[in-house]
């Protein structure tokens, strides 16, 4: 019944986001993450609703029928580098409780107030432990995606431009890649992929970046965008290798 009405949420929501952006309405952003972790699986969808707040739907199966109630949260931290392999956000948006049914199925709504911002910057979604304290260690967790436009802000000049990944891989000579976009306050963070070394260096950018020389297997540090505009990088070392993020 609940994996029923969760997939129902989404195809609704879909519905509406495609109604919203048709008819030239404000409609939300649409973040995503997949959680996962000691054998539990599931999905938050968060809706940022511009002017009307935030709603988060949350999805978990694999819990133990009638082990209580599981505190979850959208971790964050100030410098907008949150992730769940370091778990370092140590500041929260608060989630109602996750409590599974008798197949171990969790389903949980939450709306936030219209004052509450969704916060700058990488974020993730965290199941915690219920014992031995009432929130504990994570058993189960998510990085925070930004689907796609705000349906409202849909345009012409959007002009099928992707998302930026978290990582954008340097691979055969090319960025890849090698144009997207991100919110203001998002990051990104460039992989060498190839055998010589690279760089990701901004060109004509409304803020300047360079990753240094990356070698083979070599990832860059977190790359904070908070200037909206068009920021066109090259490689260094081989100056043809271009691309380009639009901040927005």
């Amino acid at each position: 019944m609940y994996r029923r009405l969760w997939g129902l949420v989404l195809v609704l929501a879909g519905i509406v986001g495609l109604l919203v952006w048709a008819h030239g309405k404000g409609g939300p952003e649409v973040r995503y993450a997949a959680l996962s972790g000691q054998g539990l699986k599931g999905t938050a969808a968060i809706l940022a609703w511009p002017g009307r707040g935030i709603e988060v739907f949350v999805y978990l199966e694999g819990l133990k029928p009638g082990s209580g109630s599981y505190a979850n949260h959208i971790h964050y931290n100030e410098a907008g580098n949150a992730n769940c392999k370091a778990q370092n956000g140590d500041k929260l948006l608060g989630l109602s409780p996750l409590v599974p049914d008798a197949n171990g199925r969790a389903v949980a709504y939450t709306r936030l107030s219209v004052s509450v911002a969704y916060p700058k910057g990488s974020t993730y979604v965290n199941v915690h432990a219920n014992a031995p304290t009432p929130v504990g260690g994570s058993i189960a967790c998510g990085d925070v995606e930004v689907v796609g436009e705000s349906y409202g802000e849909a345009t012409s000049e959007q002009g099928g431009v992707a998302a930026c990944p978290e990582v954008i891989e340097i691979r055969d000579f090319a960025f890849h890649p090698n144009r997207c976009f991100v919110r203001a306050g998002g990051q990104i963070r460039f992989v060498n992929q190839d055998a010589a070394p690279h760089t990701a260096t901004s060109r004509d950018a409304p803020a300047p970046f360079d990753t240094g020389t990356l070698k083979q297997g070599q990832t860059s540090s977190p790359i904070l965008l908070t200037t909206k505009g068009s920021y066109t990088y090259f490689c260094r070392i081989h100056p043809s290798m271009e691309g380009r993020i639009e901040v927005r």
